[in-house]
């Protein structure tokens, strides 16, 4: 059997802080200790991670556009998603900005 990554996810806890700061908001891991145990977003936005390794994955795969620290834009769009109680809004931009990121790493693919 082949086996894949998924393209992208997150856990379905958006609105549910209490169980959200358990989980890696990259790879949805659940994490023993919740908070204590994570790893905060480096621009302060507030999002953790399970390790130093998924936090940089992130940032490359779609935190770096979708970081509410650096991107107001974001900020309110993400505020938008909460106002109306939709997730899959913040999942269909994360999809987005992970697919804008697969290929502006392999741009070259085009070429």
């Amino acid at each position: 059997l082949f086996e894949e990554d998924p393209v992208c996810g997150m856990a379905l806890l958006m609105f549910d802080q209490t169980n959200m700061i358990c989980h890696c908001q990259h790879c949805m891991k659940y994490v023993e200790g919740g908070q204590a145990s994570l790893v905060p977003c480096a621009l302060g936005c507030g999002a953790w991670y399970c390790s130093e390794a998924c936090r940089e994955d992130a940032f490359v795969a779609h935190h770096s556009v979708l970081c509410s620290s650096s991107n107001p834009l974001w900020a309110d769009y993400e505020q938008q998603a909460r106002e109306c109680c939709n997730e899959y809004y913040v999942l269909a931009a994360r999809a987005l900005a992970t697919l804008t990121s697969e290929f502006s790493v392999e741009e070259d693919l085009w070429a």
